[in-house]
């Protein structure tokens, strides 16, 4: 007779939990593909609401571009356009990584991300209030 636990999750839902991660790299592989084509150098890029309605950078303006620049090895440029974009993407390949071996050795625990929330809006925060401030205009999605 075989018991199995109650925290035990189908088999079904382990192949699920287990591609979570390589479905995340390729719907962002597909998203930067789209990026680079698309061009936001080249095109026009619809304003954020937020910007558009008080002319404030938020802390995603320039996003799209980072990303298309950071895709060409423009890395300075990148930089200006959104540097917490750029300066977080670290981090966030680090937590890929952490998920990416938690879920091939069948553990599946997710990364307890509930606890960084706050710090995380307080780093959002920040960023938008020095990004907006008129003697940096370094750090400006323009």
């Amino acid at each position: 007779m075989t018991t199995v636990a109650s925290t035990t999750a189908p088999a079904g839902a382990r192949a699920a939990i287990r591609s979570a991660p390589v479905r995340l790299a390729l719907g962002l592989g597909a998203g930067l593909a789209a990026d680079v084509a698309f061009d936001p150098h080249q095109r026009h890029v619809p304003l954020c609401p937020l910007h558009a309605v008080t002319g404030l950078w938020c802390p995603l303006c320039g996003g799209l571009r980072a990303a298309d620049s950071l895709a060409h090895g423009r890395i300075v440029t990148a930089l200006h356009e959104n540097a917490l974009f750029v300066t977080s993407l670290p981090l966030l390949f680090a937590c890929w990584v952490y998920c990416l071996v938690q879920t091939s050795t069948g553990r599946g625990r997710p990364l307890p991300l509930a606890r960084f929330v706050p710090l995380l809006m307080a780093i959002a925060l920040a960023f938008t209030v020095v990004r907006n401030l008129p003697f940096v205009p370094g750090l400006r999605g323009a």
